[in-house]
């Protein structure tokens, strides 16, 4: 059987042309079934009416009268003679009304299987369902539902969806009272947090959990951006701020020595107070202490070396000094567990200085002064001074108690996957240019940027 991407209604006008008279009254003869009229779309004008006195309504169901005559029932498109539109009147096959198309052009449509759904029913484009009909959602959103047994009348075409159903919504039933509770939380779903527009549909939630009409969705957005760095600084800042008042604490950093070629290795704790000093070796040929090897330091079964184990441990960026001076240990012999000589979870000093001075700008570009650990001049003691100034800086920005309190909030809305995606790629990208932001600071000579870009070129170690 044929079928067609075409509304019912758009096929039926061709049939005239397409049907014979004979194909016709068998049509009729074959109308034993009154629900094939069942959602199409007619033009009814009484009898001896001239056309202007017509209306278009959709057939909605079929009621059987007496043993063999049927009548049907008909919801409105537009006002007629006293009947607002929706409403529903009852046509009879008694020659009262006048049917365009005619029931036998619809009969002969349905024995073909024209412009039906695989189903039965008539198929509609979505710009063509008549105004009388619904799907589910859409009824839903009218604060109504199907009633119980209420078949669906017609089918509403969708690209590349699967097909929704239509049915009357005159013979569709109000949904049970929503609660109070209810009650707010439909109209919150519907209403605009900044400009107040409502909605019979939902908006979609911004990312600070606010739902807002797509007119202000992005605003919302960059808002929501904008403090969730001011959070994550605030964060920062109480995060150095802890740092700095634990006794507990100890700075580590590690330079390169041309004349000793070694790495000078420095712990101090906050207040200045030397915990320990060594020179680590550099191994010729190899990664840096990455084996073990046979000219270790004498000092490297000293027990002394120990004297960081269980302090609070920031380490200066990019030199890594206690994963080398970790080695070093293990290949002296030096037994002491996985979690000892390594910074605590969160206590990452590039992480903080991140969040604490945000992304950079990225029409700056990358034209940032560049320094490496091993090309600079400046001794371990005064990256040590740096990391310490770095610290301070940051634990010295006053705070609110607001600011305090909203930092330390949960999180109130999830975010996207997709969001979360991208976030999570970004410190591959990103982490080292922000290492580069705190060492071009911390590793920076006092002789200026010239000269060490001078030492980029012609100092260093292979």
């Amino acid at each position: 059987m044929k079928q067609t991407g075409e509304s019912y209604t758009k096929t039926l006008r061709k049939l005239p042309s397409q049907v014979g008279t004979s194909e016709e009254h068998h049509a009729v003869a074959k109308l034993t079934n009154p629900n094939i009229l069942c959602g199409v779309q007619l033009t009814l004008t009484r009898s001896g009416v001239s056309e202007n006195g017509s209306v278009d309504g959709v057939v909605i169901s079929s009621v059987q009268s007496g043993t063999s005559g049927f009548s049907w029932r008909v919801a409105l498109l537009s006002p007629f003679e006293g009947t607002p539109a929706g409403g529903v009147i009852e046509i009879a096959d008694d020659k009262t009304w006048n049917l365009a198309p005619s029931l036998a052009d619809v009969a002969a449509a349905a024995a073909r299987h024209d412009g039906r759904c695989p189903d039965g029913r008539p198929w509609y484009q979505p710009d063509q369902v008549p105004g009388v009909l619904a799907t589910g959602p859409e009824l839903h959103r009218m604060l109504l539902k199907p009633r119980l047994g209420q078949p669906p009348i017609a089918t509403k075409k969708v690209y590349r969806q699967p097909d929704k159903l239509l049915y009357a919504i005159a013979d569709a039933e109000p949904k049970q009272a929503r609660t109070p509770a209810e009650e707010r939380r439909w109209q919150r779903q519907r209403t605009c947090a900044n400009c107040g527009t409502t909605s019979t549909l939902t908006f979609s939630p911004a990312e600070d959990g606010k739902r807002y009409c797509e007119e202000h969705r992005a605003d919302a957005n960059r808002r929501a951006g904008q403090q969730r760095a001011e959070d994550t600084r605030v964060r920062a800042v109480l995060k150095a701020g802890e740092i700095v008042a634990d006794p507990e604490t100890v700075l580590v950093a590690m330079t390169w020595d041309r004349e000793l070629q070694g790495y000078p290795f420095r712990m101090e704790t906050f207040g200045g107070e030397l915990v320990l000093e060594r020179i680590l070796p550099y191994i010729a040929g190899a990664a840096l202490l990455s084996t073990t090897v046979d000219d270790l330091p004498s000092w490297v079964s000293d027990s002394q070396n120990l004297a960081g184990v269980g302090k609070r441990l920031i380490e200066a960026p990019e030199a890594l000094p206690l994963g080398a001076f970790r080695k070093l240990l293990r290949a002296g012999g030096q037994v002491f567990a996985d979690g000892d000589l390594t910074p605590r979870g969160g206590d990452d000093l590039v992480g903080l200085y991140r969040a604490f001075i945000g992304h950079p700008d990225a029409s700056a570009g990358h034209d940032m002064p560049t320094v490496s650990w091993k090309k600079t001049t400046r001794t371990a003691a005064d990256v040590i001074d740096g990391v310490r100034d770095v610290l301070r800086e940051m634990a010295a920005v006053p705070l609110t108690d607001d600011e305090i309190k909203r930092a330390k909030r949960p999180k109130r809305a999830p975010r996207s996957k997709r969001h979360r995606f991208y976030e999570s790629r970004r410190p591959i990208s990103a982490t080292l240019q922000d290492d580069t932001r705190l060492a071009a600071r911390i590793y920076n000579d006092v002789t200026g940027p010239a000269l060490n870009r001078q030492n980029w070129a012609t100092d260093g170690c292979s």
